[in-house]
C-alpha cells in the first residue's frame, strides 16, 4: 500500500507551489476546485487515499504498518513519523481562525477571543507554509489530505507551529506577554476620599499636608481599641442630596462613591459614548477588596430575631464586590469588557493594570478602572485590631496616627473611598483632542506564596513584581525617579518595602523620591492603589511629590523622603513607580510617566 500511495502521489497529486500570502485564499480554493473534478472521473478514487481504521477520525492517529500521521484541526500538532495532515474542508478565513484556536490550545492557554485575533497572522502564516509545501492528496465532502514534499518540510512546518506555541501562545495569557504598539495613556480623574471630593480639591490638601483621619465616634465601637478612621468627609458627600431614596436604599456605599468618582472621571475626560461602536470599545473595570460587612451583620441579624421575610431583597445586590463596576456600566451604558477585581489591598491597583492589558491586547479602546471601599464599621474595625494591623496607640491623636516610614509607626489607619481613572488608547485619546494627563507603561504582578497576613522580610515578591513592571515598560531602572509607597505605616510593611526598593535599585535608590500617601488619607484597602495612583499622574503632570506625612524621624536616613512637598524637576521625563501590596501575598505595581 505504501507503494500505491507514492504511485499516486506522483501521478494525480496536484502542487500548490505559487501561492503566497495575497494569493493563499483563490489559489487553494482552485486547486481544491480542479482536485475535487478530477476526483469525480476517477471511479477508484477512494483507492488513492491511505487505508486508515476507524481510530484516525477519534483519535487521529492509524495503527496499521503504514502510519499516515492523520491528524484533525482539532489537534493540529504532527506525530513523530508523520507525512500527512488533515484539514477540514472550509473557507480560507474560518480555516485560518479555527486553526488559531487550536493553536492556542496546543498551547495549553485559555481560549479568548483576543488570543484568536493575535494569532490570525501566525496562522495563515502557518497555513501559507502548509501549501506552499505540500501535495495535495484527497478530497472529499468535509476533508482535505495534503502530504508535505519531505521530511525537511515536515520539520520546517512543525517548527513553526512549535515557535508560534511557545513564543506567542503560553504569554497570552501571562504578563510577560508579547508588547504590542498600542500606547496606554489617562485622559480622566475621579475621586472621593478622606480628604474630600474631587480631583483638585484633594490634590491641593495632600500637597499642603491636610489630614482626613479622625476620631471614631458612637457606642458601637465599645471597647474595641482602635478609635480612629479616615472617613469621606459627610459635609461633602452628602447622599441624600446626591442619590435618590431608591438608589440609597438599593446600592451599598461603595457602588456609591463609585458613581460619583466616575461622573468626575467622564466629564474630565469629556468621553460620555453615544454610538454603539463607542459603548462596545469602552469597558469598566473597578473593583473592592471586601464588602460592606455591616449589612451582613444587619441582615444576619435580621434572619435569626424576624424571620426569612426580614431579610433585605438587595442584601446580595449591596453586597457584590461588582456591583461598582455593574452600576457604572449600566449607568453610561458602556458595552466594552465588565471586569472587577478583588486582591484585598491590592485591589484598586490590579485594576488599573488589567485596564491597561485590556487596551493594551484590543479588547477595548477605553477603560474606567480603579477601587472603590467602604467598609468603616466596628465589626471591620474590631477584626483589623484582633490581627494587630491598626493603629491604636494616637486615639488621642488622630492626624498623627498613620505615620510611613517613621520610627514610631505602629499600624495603618482604616480608611475609605474611590479612585478612578480612564485609561485610553494613545491614538483614540489623540484624534478626539482629550488631554492627556500621563501614560502607563508598564504592570507587573507577583505572589509572595509566604504567609496570609505578613510580608517577606526581605520583600523578594515586592521586588520581583516591581521588576516585572519595569521590564514590561521597555525601560532602565536608573529611569524610576520616583516611587508612591504601598507604606502602610506598619513596622513589618514598611521595611519590607524598602527593603525590596534597594535590593531591586542598588545605590540608584538614594536618587529616586519616595513617599507615601498613607499619612493624610489612610489606608483605603482595595480603593487605596487606585487612589495612590491619581495621586502618582498628578505628580508626573505637575512635576510635584507630595509630603509624608507625620514623619518625624526616618528608620532609614538614606532615604530620599520629606514631610515637605518637595519639587521633581531633575529627570529628563518624569517616570514613576506605583506599588500596592496585599494580605494573601498579592503584588501590583505600575509604572506612569508623563506624556511626551
Amino acid at each position: 500500500m505504501v507503494r500505491n500511495q507514492k504511485q499516486v502521489q506522483r501521478s494525480n497529486s496536484v502542487v500548490v507551489s505559487e501561492a503566497g500570502s495575497s494569493g493563499i485564499q483563490s489559489l487553494v480554493e482552485r486547486r481544491l476546485a480542479e482536485k475535487q473534478m478530477m476526483f469525480k472521473r476517477k471511479k477508484n478514487s477512494r483507492k488513492i487515499v491511505a487505508p486508515v481504521s476507524k481510530k484516525i477520525h477519534k483519535e487521529g492517529i492509524t495503527r496499521r504498518r503504514y502510519r499516515p500521521g492523520v491528524v484533525s484541526l482539532r489537534e493540529i500538532r504532527f506525530y513523530q513519523k508523520s507525512t500527512k495532515l488533515l484539514l477540514r474542508k472550509a473557507p480560507f478565513a474560518r480555516l485560518v481562525r479555527e486553526v488559531a484556536q487550536n493553536m492556542c490550545l496546543r498551547g495549553f492557554v485559555l481560549w479568548q477571543a483576543s488570543a484568536l485575533e493575535a494569532l490570525q497572522e501566525a496562522a495563515e502564516t502557518f497555513l501559507v507554509e502548509l501549501f506552499e509545501n505540500s501535495n495535495l492528496v484527497a478530497i472529499n465532502a468535509k476533508r482535505v489530505t495534503v502530504m508535505p514534499r519531505d521530511m525537511q518540510t515536515v520539520r520546517r512546518i512543525r517548527g513553526l507551529r512549535d515557535h508560534v506555541c511557545q513564543t506567542r501562545c503560553k504569554r497570552m495569557l501571562s504578563t510577560k506577554i508579547e508588547r504590542s504598539d498600542r500606547r496606554v495613556v489617562i485622559t480622566g480623574m475621579g475621586l472621593v476620599c478622606p480628604l474630600g471630593v474631587g480631583v483638585y480639591n484633594c490634590w491641593n490638601k495632600l500637597l499642603s499636608g491636610e489630614s482626613g483621619i479622625t476620631t471614631i465616634t458612637g457606642d458601637s465601637y465599645g471597647d474595641i481599641p482602635c478609635k480612629i478612621a479616615a472617613f469621606v468627609p459627610r459635609e461633602q458627600f452628602d447622599v441624600e442630596a446626591r442619590f435618590s431614596k431608591n438608589e440609597n436604599r438599593t446600592l451599598s456605599m461603595a457602588t456609591l462613591f463609585a458613581l460619583t468618582a466616575a461622573e468626575e472621571t467622564l466629564k474630565s475626560a469629556n468621553w460620555f459614548p453615544e454610538t454603539e461602536e463607542q459603548r462596545k470599545e469602552t469597558g469598566v473595570a473597578i473593583g473592592c477588596g471586601m464588602c460592606d460587612v455591616a449589612d451582613v451583620v444587619t441582615n444576619g441579624i435580621a434572619l435569626r430575631e424576624k424571620g426569612y421575610r426580614k431579610v433585605s431583597p438587595h442584601f446580595v445586590t449591596r453586597m457584590l464586590i461588582n456591583m461598582p463596576a455593574g452600576n457604572v456600566s449600566i449607568k453610561y451604558g458602556l458595552k466594552g469588557p465588565n471586569h472587577s477585581v478583588s486582591t484585598a489591598c491590592t485591589t484598586g491597583l490590579h485594576a488599573i493594570g488589567d485596564g491597561y492589558n485590556f487596551i493594551k491586547r484590543g479588547a477595548a479602546n477605553v477603560m474606567l478602572c480603579g477601587g472603590s471601599e467602604a467598609t468603616i464599621n466596628p465589626l471591620s474595625i474590631a477584626a483589623f485590631c484582633r490581627i494587630r494591623a491598626l493603629c491604636c496607640d494616637f486615639n488621642d491623636k488622630p492626624k498623627e496616627a498613620s505615620r510611613p516610614f517613621d520610627e514610631q509607626r505602629c499600624g495603618f489607619v482604616m480608611g475609605e473611598g474611590c479612585g478612578l481613572l480612564l485609561l485610553e488608547e494613545r491614538e483614540h485619546a489623540i484624534s478626539r483632542n482629550a488631554t492627556i494627563y500621563a501614560e502607563v507603561l508598564g504592570y507587573g504582578l507577583s505572589g509572595d506564596a509566604f504567609h496570609i497576613t505578613a510580608p517577606q522580610e526581605d520583600g523578594s515578591g515586592a521586588q520581583q513584581c516591581m521588576k516585572a513592571a519595569i521590564e514590561d515598560a521597555g525601560i532602565s531602572l536608573n529611569s524610576i525617579t520616583h516611587i508612591n509607597c504601598h507604606a502602610t505605616s506598619t513596622p513589618l510593611g514598611d521595611l519590607a518595602e524598602i527593603s525590596a526598593v534597594k535590593s531591586l535599585f542598588g545605590e540608584h535608590y538614594k536618587n529616586i523620591y519616595i513617599t507615601s500617601c498613607k499619612g493624610q488619607i489612610g489606608h483605603l484597602l482595595g480603593a487605596a492603589g487606585s487612589v495612590e495612583a491619581l495621586f502618582t499622574v498628578l505628580s508626573c503632570y505637575h512635576s510635584k511629590i507630595p509630603p509624608t506625612a507625620n514623619l518625624i524621624k526616618c528608620f532609614d536616613n538614606t532615604l530620599k523622603v520629606s514631610d515637605k512637598q518637595m519639587s521633581w524637576e531633575e529627570a529628563d521625563r518624569n517616570i514613576a513607580l506605583k506599588n500596592s501590596f496585599g494580605f494573601g501575598g498579592t503584588n501590583a505595581s505600575v509604572i506612569i510617566s508623563n506624556h511626551v
